[in-house]
């Protein structure tokens, strides 16, 4: 026992001092490596001044050039309509849209006739008798001849007389004549007021038209597009003349987008004193035609693109470029930023044109960088188109 006592304590050593040895070399060197710093990438744009069209973008709603109520001039019951006297009915110029029971109106006229006919003989039979007192008087008359004796009195009141049957058969003839109510133009029947069959009195409108040959859109437009352009600020301008500049309108129906071609014909007299706009006019021609894909309808709401003067030198850029502060970013050969003041043009949501404060062949930052610190290293990603 008491050799036991003595033996324990040293097999207890000797399995300590071996379970040290085991877990020191089952021990795995773990090596320290510094992390690389990384580099903000970004990716860039290679400038090169270019010759460039301003555009002026803007809205607009569609109008008819002309608009007409027919009303009717004479009173009566409508006898017949057009075929295509309908709400959205195309007609054709002299095309008679309406017409009113005319046999009032021949009845008058032929009273008119007769009156006029009566008259007319009356006058031939004074002009008679007057050539032969005259003659009377020539034969027989001494000194001043008296008018009366010479019947001029009598012989203005028929020629009165026949120029007041005229004046009444010309009314009787114009009122016959305006029982057809004519298409003043190529249009189409916006709103029909009558019906056949309907009495109608004078002045009674009858239906509401417009034109279909061109449909213009007033534009609005600040001082600031308007130097962007070459408008006719003092004058009119017709549509193929070529210093009429060119507008491209478009409207969307569902998931397409229709295009119309215009040009800018002319500007309006004065400037709206609530907006300060101006405002021009697009002429689209032959809004209706087969050439048209869709019709221009009135009162459609038409997105616009102006095409305006020419730039000569500009750097075009992507809006993402221009900077809040007004700068651009540049990345010099050695890949390290730097910031630029550059002379803005104009910028619009997709482009920045920009005339002075870079150089040909430099590098522009086009992405985002949340911190920007001069002469800061970067890296390059692909570059952009």
């Amino acid at each position: 026992m008491k050799l036991l006592k003595y033996i324990l304590p040293a097999v207890a050593l000797l399995v300590s001092i071996g379970g040290a040895v085991a877990l020191k070399a089952s021990q795995v060197k773990v090596q320290t490596v510094t992390p690389e710093k990384s580099l903000p990438r970004v990716t860039t744009v290679t400038v090169k001044p270019q010759a460039w069209r301003y555009e002026v973008r803007t809205t607009g709603t569609v109008a008819p050039r002309t608009e007409t109520t027919l009303t009717s001039e004479v009173p009566g019951r409508i006898a017949a309509v057009h075929p295509a006297f309908v709400n959205g009915g195309f007609f054709k110029a002299g095309d008679e849209l309406v017409v009113i029971d005319d046999l009032a109106a021949k009845a008058a006229l032929a009273q008119a006739e007769a009156a006029l006919a009566t008259a007319k003989a009356a006058l031939q039979r004074e002009e008679a008798e007057a050539r032969l007192a005259k003659r009377e008087w020539e034969k027989y008359g001494q000194g001043p001849a008296d008018p009366l004796l010479l019947r001029e009195p009598q012989l203005a009141e028929r020629n009165a007389a026949v120029q007041g049957a005229l004046a009444a058969h010309a009314k009787a003839n114009v009122d016959f004549l305006s029982t057809r109510i004519l298409a003043p133009y190529d249009g189409r029947v916006r709103l029909k007021l009558v019906e056949q069959g309907q009495f109608i009195g004078l002045g009674t409108p009858v239906a509401r038209v417009y034109a279909t040959d061109y449909a213009e859109v007033r534009l609005p437009l600040s001082a600031d597009d308007i130097g962007f352009l070459e408008l006719p600020l003092g004058g009119q301008l017709e549509y193929d003349d070529e210093r009429a500049p060119q507008v491209q309108l478009s409207a969307r129906f569902g998931p397409d987008v229709i295009s119309w071609p215009a040009r800018i014909v002319r500007t309006e007299a004065e400037v709206d004193p609530q907006t300060r706009m101006y405002y021009a006019v697009a002429r689209v021609r032959d809004p209706y035609g087969s050439a048209q894909a869709t019709p221009l309808l009135p009162n459609t709401f038409v997105n616009a693109v102006i095409t305006g003067r020419e730039a000569e030198r500009v750097f075009v850029l992507p809006r993402a470029a221009l900077r809040p502060d007004g700068r651009v970013l540049v990345v010099d050969p050695a890949n390290r930023l730097k910031q630029r003041e550059v002379t803005v043009v104009r910028a619009t949501p997709e482009s920045v044109l920009i005339s002075a404060g870079l150089e040909e062949g430099e590098q522009v930052v086009t992405s985002r960088l949340d911190m920007v610190v001069e002469d800061m290293p970067v890296e390059l990603t692909k570059e952009q188109p």
